[in-house]
């Protein structure tokens, strides 16, 4: 990979992190969050299910429409709405305590977004890059993803130290990344 490109290329292995987060920096937290709101089992597990089908349902959408609008403009949007969904949780947890519908609601949303990042971001990196590149590329997005993997719930589980909504906060990171994409990346025509 060319010297020029790979401090670019950085916003989108961010994207990678972004993204692992949304789960497996709650599980450490879901103890926590189960007692804070008197929840059952199946009710707190809903709380990562939720995500997950929401997200897994807007992936094939947001693909499709990624490749009609841009890339580059989808995973600044998906950042944003994962972000701020994130942080929305956190406030609706610090506030209301006993707030499940809320909570689920808001991560549907926020699984709508992470619909629109990781998978986006490779399908960019394979557009931007070419031959041995693109594999070297695609390489660093795992990797990063990997690492997203092993500290996210490091990060969750000191986070939870503080508060059981306070890992939700950490969604706003996405919020800088998405800018960050949004000024370094070149997306091809």
């Amino acid at each position: 990979m060319q010297a020029k490109t790979l401090p670019k290329f950085a916003s989108l292995c961010f994207v990678a992190v972004a993204m692992v987060l949304g789960n497996s920096m709650l599980i450490p937290v879901l103890p926590l969050l189960k007692r804070a709101l008197d929840l059952s089992l199946l009710e707190a597990g809903l709380v990562i299910t939720t995500f997950s089908v929401a997200a897994g349902l807007s992936i094939p959408v947001a693909g499709y429409i990624s490749d009609k609008v841009g890339r580059k403009l989808i995973i600044s949007i998906a950042l944003c709405v994962y972000g701020l969904a994130g942080s929305a949780i956190g406030l609706v947890g610090a506030a209301l305590g006993d707030a499940l519908i809320p909570i689920l609601a808001l991560r549907a949303v926020q699984g709508v977004g992470a619909g629109g990042t990781f998978q986006i971001a490779m399908a960019l990196t394979g557009d931007i890059f070419s031959s041995r590149e693109r594999t070297e590329a695609l390489g660093y997005l795992e990797a990063a993803n990997g690492m997203g993997k092993v500290a996210a719930p490091l990060i969750g589980a000191s986070l939870g130290l503080l508060a059981w909504f306070a890992p939700f906060f950490a969604y706003t990171l996405a919020l800088p990344v998405a800018v960050a994409v949004w000024l370094t990346v070149e997306e091809p025509p």
